[in-house]
């Protein structure tokens, strides 16, 4: 298996993948990134993000074991697990800053996403994370932009989208200047192409950055589903902290096999959305709103609407929620909660001091 064989490449000295052929295309780091490939396969970045993609796919593995009973292989894949997040963290992390290797995007972004950073760790990580995001990349890319490629980008999307992180991701997905979205948007183009810059000679419709589109579902519109959740496998939230958006509308298939809908709208008045539950499928919905008395549905207060169950309250990026439980049916939420001002985005980072080395550069393409 591939997981055989990765262990079998592994080095009893430092714990780590190391490449098993000099070609660069077996051992490749992030691809296509704004500032270059990461194509030395003997490299730092190349040695943890590829180790990094064998502790996430031994996790995976782990949990597949558990879901067919076989316990004796999830435990042995789990403990593969740790010990190369152990092994990334002894070659790569700053314990002081969280920051691994020289901090850019994607090395900080791997360990986050692919489970080596221990949950007490994270916050540092996270908040490295961010400054390389919205202070200073540590390349020629600009503050604000993604400076990720084909691999890296996907993973960032998938990292902050499941981490709620909607005001992270709206900042680099506004943009219009080289590199972004809207920069593609801004030659022409209406697919990707195959690298940032989109340059001529090279495929004008690629898959290389398409890891946008899980967050517009599942950021913007909200609608996340969620199989190892017995209760409620779908989650609904509107992308209220994305920036300035003001209104958003998606569909997305529920585990029971109908279509659950989320369409949301803001103005001075309040915020108003309208969700869908399919059949045979519970949900958990989280309105915006100071307190429970400020939700209705369908124009009564959800505390006296039968069949919603009011679980509390949530905060998210400073914004505080009504947390209901529901079932199948159609919904028609109001609350009194109104945007103040644009939602704060990468001002935390700020905060944090300078932390790419002089001289840093990154290997070109």
């Amino acid at each position: 298996s591939q997981l055989a064989f990765w262990a079998n490449n592994t080095d009893a000295g430092d714990g780590l993948l190391h490449p098993w052929s000099p070609s660069q295309w077996s051992f490749l780091g992030d691809w296509i990134t704004p500032h270059g490939s990461e194509v030395n396969v003997n490299s730092a970045e190349s040695l943890l993000f590829n180790t990094c993609v064998f502790r996430y796919a031994a996790s995976l593995a782990s949990d597949i074991a558990k879901v067919l009973g076989k316990e004796a292989d999830a435990k042995t894949y789990a403990r593969t697990a740790a010990e190369l997040s152990n092994a990334i963290d002894t070659a790569f992390r700053d314990t002081a800053t969280g920051r691994y290797v020289d901090g850019l995007q994607t090395h900080q972004v791997m360990p986050l996403a692919t489970g080596v950073v221990a949950p007490d760790d994270e916050a540092k990580s996270i908040a490295a994370l961010e400054y390389a995001i919205c202070v200073d990349t540590g390349t020629t890319t600009p503050a604000g932009h993604l400076d990720t490629g084909l691999t890296g980008t996907y993973f960032m999307t998938k990292l902050l989208t499941e981490a709620g992180r909607n005001d992270l991701i709206f900042t680099w997905a506004n943009q219009t200047t080289f590199p972004s979205y809207g920069y593609f948007l801004s030659q022409g183009y209406t697919t990707w192409p195959e690298r940032w810059d989109a340059k001529s000679g090279v495929s004008k419709m690629h898959g290389c950055y398409n890891a946008i589109g899980l967050w517009f579902v599942q950021g913007v519109a909200g609608i996340v589903v969620n199989a190892s959740d017995a209760d409620c496998s779908l989650q609904i939230r509107a992308g209220v902290d994305a920036g300035d958006i003001s209104w958003a509308s998606g569909a997305r298939a529920a585990l029971s096999g109908g279509t659950a809908l989320s369409s949301w709208a803001l103005d001075s008045t309040g915020f108003f959305h309208n969700v869908t539950v399919p059949g045979n499928t519970k949900a958990r919905v989280l309105v915006p709103a100071g307190s429970i008395q400020g939700v209705k549905e369908g124009g009564i207060p959800v505390s006296m609407v039968p069949g919603i169950i009011v679980v509390g309250m949530q905060t998210m990026n400073k914004i505080h929620y009504v947390v209901l439980r529901v079932g199948s049916g159609e919904y028609k939420f109001e609350s009194d909660w109104r945007r103040q001002t644009h939602p704060p985005t990468c001002t935390s980072a700020r905060t944090q001091p300078p932390k790419y080395p002089p001289g840093y550069h990154p290997t070109p393409n």
